[in-house]
């Protein structure tokens, strides 16, 4: 089954943004991890990351550092100088690491897409090199349900292509992603959609919420990965009033809010609207209006179950609110939340942050308190297939990790390579979930 030989254990290497802080990265590897562990005990896991510690520390998996950035302690023209033999070094670290694996996987982030600020230098060359180095060493790379979208500038689409092209299998968590690798000239005959992994995260009864508690969830928002960073933070003192603003509103017509996040570098945001909104109602209970810095997918979670109505701009903060059934409004960054509305809510609930509109969000707000019922109704339904759907990836999976018959991991390949393992892995044998 593998280069070890019959019987001998799947050496899978998981890549990817995990234990930067990003909540949703972290909940589809957690999917992901789950899904091996339960069918796949035997295999021998270990991630390659920009944070190994902390990926060490949350899952006890052999990890790796997939970048090596120079000390901010240095002065600038050092730290760029340093930057050249450091990308020289992330090559050399990457094939060292990829050829240890009989099969790579890169689960649910987006990966492919550009929605954001992003140097082409940093997570784009990253990834180019990891689909550079699984074709050099013929080692299957699987994107698993993975982002994407139209990215404008040109060197880092190309290497995001990079990674998609060398890839031997890629699934999509919505249609526009598909399309835009379409767009881009990638061939998606073989490439399949399902539902965002992070769907597929057990929900228990979690009950209706508290109708008169809504979470609110913000972000760092300083504009697109196109917009000119001049403007960065001209960009979030907007984003910021406007939330405040809408928090105003909610306060002053009897709801209780909790600003959330959905990466580390969103609790300043928060912190800084919860105290502009006590500065603005200097006789407001404190419990009234808190941020809270959630840590983790769960601890989201148990806030979001708290609620009645979630408002979000973070991605992965509007599905922890469908998921749990909870009336969303989204204000988002780029069009999967969007079209994540389409397919779980109603038309209707969701705008743009770059033109966000408070008034517009006040009137979204009370006409889906109005036709909340209906709503919930309509979630309940969806999310149940969409759950179906998760399962459908990750038997997808299973499928790559360990094929029927026993041939090699990788399933078949949309690039018509023929993958062929090789190496010997230090990896760690996935561990037993954590009580």
């Amino acid at each position: 089954m593998t280069a070890g030989g019959p019987g001998a254990a799947v050496r899978v290497g998981v890549y990817g943004l995990l234990g930067t802080g990003n909540l949703g990265n972290d909940a589809s590897f957690d999917v992901v991890l789950a899904h091996l562990r339960a069918r796949h005990p035997g295999a021998v896991v270990d991630v390659m990351t920009p944070a190994p510690e902390r990926v060490r520390a949350r899952y006890g998996l052999e990890a790796t550092v997939s970048s090596w950035v120079p000390s901010r302690r240095l002065p600038r023209p050092l730290r760029l100088l340093a930057l050249g033999p450091g990308k020289v070094a992330d090559a050399w670290r990457t094939g060292r690491w990829v050829r240890r694996h009989d099969v790579v996987l890169v689960p649910g982030m987006g990966v492919l897409e550009a929605s954001l600020p992003m140097r082409a230098w940093e997570a784009p060359y990253a990834f180019a090199l990891l689909g550079v180095c699984c074709g050099l060493l013929r080692t299957p790379l699987a994107l698993v349900g993975v982002g994407a979208d139209d990215v404008a500038r040109p060197l880092t689409r190309r290497l995001l292509d990079v990674l998609a092209r060398r890839a031997t299998y890629r699934s999509y968590r919505d249609e526009g992603s598909r399309e835009a690798m379409r767009r881009r000239g990638i061939d998606v005959s073989h490439d399949v959609v399902h539902p965002d992994l992070v769907l597929g995260r057990p929900v228990g009864d979690v009950g209706a919420g508290d109708p008169r508690l809504v979470c609110v969830g913000v972000m760092e928002y300083r504009g697109g990965n196109d917009d000119d960073r001049a403007t960065a933070d001209r960009v979030l003192d907007a984003y910021a009033a406007k939330v405040v603003r809408f928090v105003l509103h909610l306060v002053d017509h009897g709801y209780d809010v909790r600003l959330v996040v959905g990466d580390a570098c969103d609790v300043p945001v928060a912190e800084r609207v919860a105290e502009s909104v006590h500065e603005a109602r200097p006789g407001l209970p404190a419990d009234r209006v808190r941020a809270v810095a959630v840590a983790d997918y769960d601890a989201l979670t148990a806030v979001v179950a708290a609620a009645g109505t979630v408002v979000a701009t973070r991605f992965h903060n509007v599905v922890c609110g469908l998921a749990l059934g909870r009336p969303t409004i989204a204000v988002w960054y780029a069009r999967k939340s969007a079209d994540l509305m389409t397919d779980l809510m109603r038309p209707g609930f969701d705008q743009p942050v770059a033109t966000f509109d408070v008034d517009l969000l006040v009137e979204q707000f009370d006409r889906l308190q109005a036709e909340r019922e209906a709503v919930v109704a309509a979630l309940r339904t969806r999310r149940a297939v969409a759950a179906r759907g998760v399962a459908d990836q990750l038997e997808e999976l299973s499928a790559l990790v360990a094929p029927p018959g026993g041939g090699p991991p990788g399933g078949r390949p949309v690039s018509g390579r023929a993958p062929a393992p090789r190496g010997r892995s230090r990896a760690v044998a996935v561990p037993p979930p954590r009580p």
